[in-house]
């Protein structure tokens, strides 16, 4: 793996342990035999965990974030109310579903 790729895994796996509101402890038990001051190492770039515990840790980690949809960008809502605008943004995000994930 490419120095650029173990960097930017690491900083998902903070933003996303972050996100969550996972501790330390809490990632390093879905681990295979990883103390919760081995996976702070890891997170901080001090150590490298095995594959296997790289392909636990994108499972536990997995987030899909919250989409920032502007509904301004496809119809005109002059004249609406925000409730309205943000009604209108909730069904346009369902109907366009997971195609641009």
């Amino acid at each position: 793996m490419s120095n650029d790729f173990i960097y930017e895994f690491r900083n998902e796996c903070k933003k996303n342990r972050e996100y969550l509101g996972y501790s330390f402890y809490d990632v390093s038990v879905s681990l295979i035999d990883v103390s919760e001051a081995d996976y702070e190492n890891f997170e901080n770039g001090k150590c490298m965990l095995s594959k296997e515990n790289i392909e636990r840790l994108a499972r536990v980690l997995c987030v899909k974030r919250p989409i920032s949809f502007d509904i301004n960008d496809y119809i005109d809502t002059d004249g609406l109310s925000k409730e309205e605008i943000k009604d209108l943004s909730n069904i346009i995000f369902e109907l366009e579903g997971d195609n641009n994930a």
